[in-house]
């Protein structure tokens, strides 16, 4: 593990860390947001539900809800005023962008979020700071490699060529480092792949990165981050528990067994509070699921919390947070 000096800050969002090597602030949030999804009976669902980070514990949080109902949609967080959930499916495919403010938890459709093409099954990753990029899925039909990127500062979608996934695919999963890189892993090209793309954030640039590709062939998977050090992908095709942990000094995957899922599934969702625990929330082990795992970001291990469950079962679902990618 890396050895740093570090300390305290607070800000909106109340406590985070700073590194004193790197100079960076990793921030810690108090809330993280499940948002849309599907039912058993491949119903969308406008339903958000809350986490509470400091009690671990879970709750429909009605004013949060999306202002359309659907699911297959991506969220992705400015780490400080908004967040956003996008695209989707409802009987056909959409482009709507909701955005939550943070600081009331408040979601509404925000019309210029709106993605330039409508889809559903994407990857999603955040730079924490500066533009939030949308990678893959399905737009009317084939799979797609376009990749697109939102600007925080005016919440502003714009096209971006050199972002594009090195090979079309949909239900990827994806995950950032918070400040360098993010990266796309597995998916569907017409066959289901290990293959992993990662976007250089200060350049807008992907590629694909061999290290970092998933241990085994996977798809319907989710991502997640601790900000700092390890990147998780987990679940996927199959009804899988699989875990694979991204090291970000060296952007290698390899199997993680200890954070592997207590329950097989696809179609779930990560979030993490950016310092102590990553969730892996909802999904489908044959049925959809309320079951949320939390992920020990000190030991490396997952368990399951159920004060953390989901108001609704639901797969096909997005998360964020509201201080970390």
């Amino acid at each position: 593990m890396t050895s740093y000096k570090s300390k305290r800050y607070h800000n909106r969002c109340g406590y985070g860390i700073i590194d004193d090597v790197l100079n960076w602030v990793y921030p810690i949030s108090i809330y993280g947001y499940w948002g849309g999804g599907a039912t058993s009976s491949i119903a969308e669902v406008a339903t958000t539900d809350r986490i509470v980070f400091s009690t671990q514990i879970t709750s429909v949080n009605t004013i949060s809800n999306l202002s359309q109902a659907r699911y297959g949609l991506a969220g992705i967080s400015d780490t400080e005023n908004y967040g956003y959930f996008s695209g989707g499916y409802t009987d056909t495919y959409v482009s709507t962008s909701d955005r939550i403010l943070f600081s009331n938890g408040v979601t509404s459709a925000n019309t210029i979020s709106n993605l330039l093409v409508s889809t559903y099954w994407f990857g999603s990753v955040s730079d924490h700071a500066n533009y939030g990029y949308f990678a893959g899925g399905e737009a009317g039909g084939p799979r797609t490699a376009n990749a697109y990127y939102l600007t925080f500062s005016n919440g502003i979608i714009s096209s971006s060529t050199v972002s594009n996934l090195s090979q079309a695919r949909h239900t990827l999963g994806a995950l950032s480092d918070a400040f360098l890189f993010g990266y796309f892993a597995g998916g569907y090209t017409g066959n289901v792949t290990n293959l992993t793309d990662q976007i250089t954030f200060s350049s807008k640039i992907t590629s694909a990165k061999t290290i970092a590709n998933l241990s085994s062939n996977r798809e319907h998977l989710t991502g997640l981050s601790d900000n700092k050090e390890y990147g998780y992908f987990s679940g996927g095709n199959g009804y899988t528990a699989q875990t694979d942990q991204i090291t970000f000094s060296t952007q290698s995957t390899i199997s993680k067994t200890t954070a592997n899922l207590s329950l097989a599934r696809d179609f779930c969702s990560g979030i993490s509070d950016g310092l102590n625990y990553g969730y892996v929330g909802g999904g489908n082990n044959g049925s959809v699921s309320s079951v949320t795992d939390q992920i020990n970001f000190s030991s490396q291990t997952t368990v399951a919390k159920t004060t953390a469950n989901l108001s609704l079962a639901r797969e096909m679902l997005a998360g964020l947070s509201d201080s970390t990618v």
